[in-house]
């Protein structure tokens, strides 16, 4: 994808006439950078340090494109095999084998929570910055089900399951690369999208210069049956005016004859 829209939008060479059809097209370009920025961006809430494609061998050359170093993906993975649930497990995890946690919903964020359990039904849970250092107030939690359930805050649709008395813990909430990639496609293919309303203006655009194709060979043809008519009044002219010359020269050579007899 980042290939073809680079090939769309390519702005030309110098003295060249090889500009991409959509050189001009800012949506597009738009698009083209978000797709970028997915191969960049750090992946947060899957271990304690953030990941990036480029942990997996992903790299971006100079021209744009996209790469794997397949040596450098199979090390990784060797190494941190769960980190491979940040290509294609969207999933909410805790660092203790007491605490359970899944994850529900679209409202929550990515990033590293703090679940603080003040007593059998009580707890309350904060966001921790990339010092692990709390940012937020923290929330309360609900116990629902026999589970803590979180309603408010970056981690609406979080729930947490003890094992026996539980115990505090970090959770980790985390949004796949693939569900990334699967919302801004969806964003950009739902219905009546800015792609539509883009084609939609075009087509509209199309429709009005063909109208102003019509009416100016309309005007064109009025023009030219009017330059006709000029044309033949004049063409007239000119012949009777050539008649009248040669009466006139023919008066005189007679005028003239007559002078000399």
């Amino acid at each position: 994808m980042i290939n073809k829209l680079t090939e769309l939008t390519y702005r030309g060479s110098p003295g060249a006439d090889d500009a991409g059809p959509l050189a001009d097209d800012n949506l597009i370009k738009g698009y083209l950078r978000s797709f970028k920025r997915m191969t960049t961006t750090p992946i947060p809430g899957f271990q304690g340090e953030t990941l990036y494609l480029s942990n997996f061998g992903v790299m971006t050359e100079l021209d744009g494109s996209v790469s794997i170093n397949e040596t450098k993906f199979r090390e990784f993975f060797k190494a941190n095999p769960d980190a491979f649930s940040a290509i294609g497990n969207t999933r909410a995890v805790s660092d203790s084998n007491l605490v359970q946690a899944e994850i529900s919903g679209t409202l929550w964020k990515t990033g590293v929570y703090e679940f603080d359990k003040t007593g059998p039904t009580s707890a309350k849970l904060y966001k921790l910055d990339e010092n692990n250092a709390r940012i937020d107030a923290g929330n309360d939690m609900v116990f629902e089900g026999g589970k803590f359930k979180i309603t408010a805050g970056d981690a609406r649709g979080l729930a947490l399951t003890m094992l026996g008395n539980g115990e505090d813990a970090k959770i980790y909430i985390g949004k796949s690369l693939m569900q990334t990639i699967q919302e801004f496609t969806e964003n950009i293919l739902v219905p009546n999208n800015d792609i539509d309303v883009k084609i939609k203006a075009y087509n509209d655009d199309i429709v009005e210069f063909n109208e102003k194709i019509t009416d100016l060979n309309e005007r064109m043809d009025n023009q030219r049956e009017r330059y006709m008519q000029q044309f033949t009044a004049m063409e007239s002219s000119v012949s009777s005016f050539k008649k009248t010359g040669d009466l006139l020269t023919n008066f005189m050579d007679s005028w003239r004859a007559s002078l000399k007899g």
